[in-house]
């Protein structure tokens, strides 16, 4: 095996790791509710920051409330309700 091919092995392999701790940490925000808008901006605002980590900048956030699009969950008027982070 070429030293390429093992290197885009790799590449591959970090990046199927990735997408699989991405939509573990999206099926998690999902089912989850909030006792108040505070919690859920922060909640919200926090995945953002681990998404972008991972290497995916989210465009929007779509609320669960008025299935609106928003720029973040700051946005929002009953953020509590949950969304989920959109992706290009």
């Amino acid at each position: 095996m070429a030293q390429s091919e093992v290197k885009a092995f790799g590449l591959s392999l970090r990046l199927k790791e990735a997408r699989e701790r991405i939509q573990a940490l999206m099926a998690v925000s999902d089912a989850r509710s909030f006792p108040d808008a505070q919690s859920a901006r922060r909640y919200f605002m926090q995945i953002r920051s681990q998404l972008v980590g991972e290497g995916q900048t989210p465009t929007k956030w779509l609320c669960n409330w008025a299935t609106c699009k928003h720029d973040n969950p700051n946005e929002c008027g009953n953020p509590s309700l949950g969304g989920r982070w959109l992706f290009e």
